[in-house]
Order: structure tokens, then sequence, then C-alpha cells
């Protein structure tokens, strides 16, 4: 479960030379080369070593200041208008108690590339946003060092991208209760292993397989999205799958579209941007049944216009919080589930949990039965939106999370 990189070495001999920018710069690239490399995929989530040179790298810093009665300060790398990670920023930030965004703005695309924060502002009117300046590593360090004591939160969640230092660095030695919210992607991350970060997971498999590795109580924010109505229509012919090009791979994705409309009469909509070329090649074989909406901008709003009973998980990688929109529609998943099962797999996020499929003739089974069971299906998806992927639950989490001991 642990990584030991072979530059931890040149790490120490940074920091102990005084080269802190260095040691960040040697730690970023470190991490940024590994957290998605496929021989780590599934198998380890932590870097020790790390953990303890950013430890060591916060000490430089200063000395903790009390932390105040109220406020939370929400750490992040950089938001997309896409991207269950980012989602689940915003909306810890809507229902947190007088939320601060900071932006560390890792890659320079807010400084220098310019890409435009509009969207942000307005997913969250009246919250406070700040962006670190275009400075070094370790100078990002330093501001947003000072700007934590100036604001002094009580709470400060860490929501960075896996390979960026800043935020550890910058407030381990504040006493405000720090929390780190592991990415969606459930892949290698620095700052798991630091001593006093509370830790929390987004779905049970990760709750209890971090519990176990890092030995101490995790807790889990269950994955959320806003309830916006159930699907109406009834005796539905087609299916969905919503899923970007790199949560698929060719030839299954074919495969996939080809078996399903082998059993079905109604037609296969793919949301999401895929290459042109893999539009042609499934319509070359199953004609316009095979319906690319490209990337859509709500996809529940999208579901309900829609001819569906069900939603088409997409392999080899999942979807997890599009899982949750689903089922909310009223949509039952037919998800991919690997033989061979790791940490990166999860089923705890379907309410049918014996709809998964490993083979093809497994997928046609699950989707004629599927197909079978329209309006029980459709009763419990929703139900079990309601019940555990809603507002309520997520919000009662997420007080736990903040205000509990």
């Amino acid at each position: 479960m642990h990584i030991h990189l072979a530059s931890e070495p040149a790490i120490t001999h940074a920091i102990e030379a005084g080269d802190y920018e260095l040691a960040l710069e040697i730690m970023t690239f470190g991490v940024d080369r590994t957290c998605i490399a496929p021989e780590w995929t599934g198998k380890a989530l932590y870097y020790p070593g790390l953990d303890l040179q950013m430890a060591r790298l916060a000490g430089i810093l200063g000395q903790p200041r009390p932390a105040s009665p109220g406020g939370t300060m929400v750490i992040a790398t950089e938001l997309y208008q896409s991207g269950g990670h980012s989602r689940i920023a915003l909306d810890i930030l809507r229902e947190s108690p007088s939320p601060i965004l900071v932006l560390t703005d890792l890659f320079s695309s807010y400084n220098r590339r310019g890409e435009s924060l509009d969207w942000v502002k307005e997913a969250l009117p009246g919250i406070t946003i700040a962006v670190l300046p275009r400075v070094n590593l370790w100078e990002k360090c330093r501001a947003l060092h000072t700007l934590v004591r100036e604001m002094n939160p009580q709470n400060v969640l860490f929501l960075q991208h896996h390979q960026d230092p800043i935020p550890f660095v910058a407030t381990l030695n504040h006493s405000a209760r720090k929390i780190l919210v592991h990415h969606i992607d459930y892949q290698p991350s620095l700052g798991c292993t630091l001593e006093g970060i509370r830790h929390v997971d987004l779905h049970e498999e990760a709750t209890e397989n971090c519990a176990f590795h890092l030995n101490h109580p995790c807790q889990m924010l269950p994955l959320y999205a806003p309830d916006q109505g159930v699907i109406a229509q009834t005796n539905c012919p087609s299916v969905i799958m919503c899923a970007d090009e790199r949560k698929l791979a060719m030839p299954i994705f074919r495969d996939i579209v080809t078996t399903t409309l082998g059993v079905i009469h109604g037609r296969f909509y793919h949301a999401g941007v895929i290459p042109q070329g893999w539009v042609e090649e499934i319509q070359s074989v199953v004609g316009d049944r095979f319906v690319p909406m490209g990337r859509v901008k709500n996809l529940w709003t999208v579901i309900k216009t829609l001819d569906v009973f069900a939603a088409i998980g997409p392999a080899p990688i999942g979807a997890n919080l599009t899982a949750i929109e689903y089922q909310g529609a009223g949509l039952g998943v037919i998800y991919y589930k690997p033989k061979a099962m790791s940490i990166a797999n999860v089923e705890s996020i379907y309410g049918y949990r014996n709809w998964g499929w490993s083979t093809l003739e497994e997928l046609a089974e699950k989707v004629a039965l599927a197909q079978d069971y329209q309006a029980s299906s459709r009763h419990y998806a929703r139900k079990f939106y309601l019940d555990y992927h809603s507002l309520a639950p997520f919000r009662a989490a997420l007080h736990d999370i903040l205000e509990g001991e």
C-alpha cells in the first residue's frame, strides 16, 4: 500500500541544504510520475516518506495559532467544470459554515494560462475565493501559511490533487481541525499518513480499506448529487452511458455497445467526449442506434428527456458520482465488475449489487433482466439514492466531520 520513491534521499538532502523549493519540486514530480502509473493503480495509496518530509518542511514555516470558533477553509489545487472531485469540493463549500475556497494553482492554470474562474464564482455566490500568486512552490507555501494565520479557520479541508504538497506544508502547524478528503479517483496521494489529520473517504470500500491500512478510524462522506427529480417515461427501450475517453477502452467499449444493442430494441445513448474514430467504428456495425451526444452540461436533465430504462457503467474505469445521478433519476446501473477486484473497484454505490458483470455474456443477461424489471428497478434505484446519496445524508455526514470530536 506504500510507495517509497528513489528520490526521497535527494529531497532530504535538499531540505538539509536549505533548498526547500528543490525539495518540493522533486516531491511533486515524483508523485506526478507515480500516482496514475499502471503498476501502482489499485495496489498502493500512500507516500509515508514524503509525508514525513512535508511535516519537516511545515515545521520550518512557524508555530501554530489557536483556531477561531468558526469558519471552514477548503484548499484545492484547481477545479474543473466536469469531474467528480471538483463537484464534491463545491458541494462541501455550499454546505459548510463561513466557507472560503483557496486554490493553490500548482499548475499555473489561473495565473499563467488564464483559466477563467467565472464559472466557480457563479457556482459559489457570496463565497470568498482566493488563488495563490504565481510564485515558486515554497513561496506559495509561505503565502498560504500567512493566509491561514490571517483567516484563522476552525476547519481546514484538503481536496488537493494527489501531487500537491502546498496545502500540507502551509497548514500542518496550524491548530485548526485538519481533514483530508481522499480523492474520488482513489489513487496514491500525499498527506494520507500525516499525524493529526482526519481522513475522509467517499465510499464504504475506501473507508474500510484506509482505516485498516492507516490503523485509525476513518470517516465516510457519501457521494451526493442534487436532486432533480425522477424520470417519467415507462416501458422504455433504450440505455445510456456517460463517460469520457479516459474511462473507456477499445475494443471493450465497442463490444459493450454491440452486446447491449443485441438485447434491446432501442438505442444506446452515450454522453461524454470520445474520438470520432470510435463513433465511426461502432456505427459501422450498429448504425444510428448508437447515439453520441458529446459532453452534456447536466446529465440528470438529459436523462429525463430520453427513453431509457437503465444505465451502463463504463469499463474499465467506473464513474462513481455519475452512478449516483443515474440512480437519483430512477435508473439502475449495470456496472463493470472485473474478475480481479482491486482497491479501485467499488460496489457499495450501487443499489442493485447483483447487476455487476465481468463477461459480455453476463452483460447481456443483466441488460435483459433490467429490461424486464423496469418499474421495480426504477423505484428501488430512486429509494437507494434518497436513503444514502441525497442531500440529507450528505449534510448529516458533513456536519459530523466538521463538528464532531
